[in-house]
Parts: structure tokens; sequence; C-alpha cells
């Protein structure tokens, strides 16, 4: 083999692969409707459960996810695609969240001095006979918020560790710390059937989707170009 073909075996080698979430974020970051719409819809599920764990209301996590998503994209620019997309709009979200819950009673700071434990409502026959996913709705919600959003953030939307520790601003020890007193709480087996049950809760139905979706393409002026 020449030195020249070595060469440039060499340049393909070490040539930077493009993740189809960074070539999406570049393509959203023009300003053309169809990249980010595209962008909007891949991410509003996840964003809308990590606000709706923290709101514990459909409504207010619906309004909150659109205004995060209007910042989102305002500042996709800052995004440098060094820790996932997911992350840094989830952390967009999270913020947003606890501006509307600061001063409520119920909130606490995130940090390395949390010992908030979740608790389980009784169990009674009504319970029981319940549909499984409802059941685990219900009980998520009686989770403290800092074991609540971790458990939906971990095993309801899948991100990993390091992404959630990334959102959150906190360490990835105190993720696992949290995801297994949540676990814990719970009281259930995160078997595979479980985790099928778990990834029905907080429903993002195709309706809140369109309405969030047009709602901030809206907002941001997005074009057709």
């Amino acid at each position: 083999m020449s030195a020249t073909q070595e060469g440039m075996d060499s340049m393909t080698d070490t040539a930077p692969v493009v993740s189809e979430e960074q070539q999406l974020v570049d393509e959203a970051k023009t300003g053309a409707r169809a990249p980010l719409e595209k962008l909007i819809r891949r991410f509003n599920q996840p964003l809308f459960r990590i606000a709706r764990a923290q709101l514990k209301d459909d409504a207010e996590a619906e309004e909150i996810t659109q205004q995060a998503w209007v910042q989102i994209v305002s500042a996709l620019h800052q995004w440098n695609g060094r820790g996932t997309f997911a992350a840094w709009a989830a952390t967009v979200v999270v913020n947003a969240c606890r501006q509307r819950r600061r001063g409520a009673r119920d909130d606490a700071p995130l940090d390395e001095t949390d010992e908030l434990e979740g608790t389980l409502p009784a169990p009674d026959e009504e319970v029981q006979r319940a549909e499984v996913g409802r059941v685990l709705e219900r009980t998520v919600d009686e989770l403290s918020t800092p074991l609540r959003l971790v458990f939906v953030m971990r095993d309801v939307q899948g991100l990993s560790g390091s992404e959630v520790a990334e959102a959150l601003g906190i360490t990835e020890e105190l993720v696992r710390v949290r995801l297994h007193r949540a676990r814990q709480a719970l009281r259930v087996s995160l078997d595979s059937q479980f985790q099928g049950e778990a990834r029905q809760l907080f429903p993002f139905l195709g309706a809140r989707c369109d309405r969030i979706t047009h709602a901030v393409l809206a907002a941001v002026g997005a074009t057709d170009a």
C-alpha cells in the first residue's frame, strides 16, 4: 500500500462520525419548519413526561413543555454536541419546572443532601382491582419529587444515569441512590413485564404532541424553507 493510500485511510478512520441526533439538531438550527418539527416530535414525549413527573398535572406539564421548547429552539446553537441533546433539553424542562414550583410547600432543592423518602398508598380492594398501569401511575405520583423524577427519567423514559445526572445537576451516585429508593418504595419487581407497564405511564397522545408542536413552531416563527 502506498504512503498516499495509507494517509487517505488514516483520514477516513479518524473522521468524526455525526450522530443522527447531531444531524437532526444541525438541520433544525436553520430554522426550517420541517427539520424543526421533526426534532420537536422526536423529543416531545420524554420532555412532557419529565415535566409531568415534577408537576403531577397534565395541563401544567403540557404548558411547561411548550415554554421549554421555545427556550430550547431559541438556544439550539448553544448545544455543542459534547453531551446528548436529550439530557441538555431535559435540563431546560427541569429548570422550568423548578421555577414554576418554587415556593411550593412540597418543593425541596435537588442536591446531595436530599433525604426525602417515597411512600405508598395503603393497598385496598379498589387498587388491587384497578388496571396495572393506573395503579402504577397513582403509586408513582405518591413518591417525593426527587425520587419520582429520577424514576420517570430512568425507568420510564430510559435515559442513562449520566444523562439524568447532567439534567438534574447531581452526581450519578445520587441518581443511583434515588432510583434504588424509588424502586424500594414502589415494592414492584422491575422485570420485563413491569418495564412494559411502566412505559405506559403519563400517556402522551397524538393530539397533545400536535398542540405542543404547532404552538412552538408558531412561537419561534419557523419557516417552510
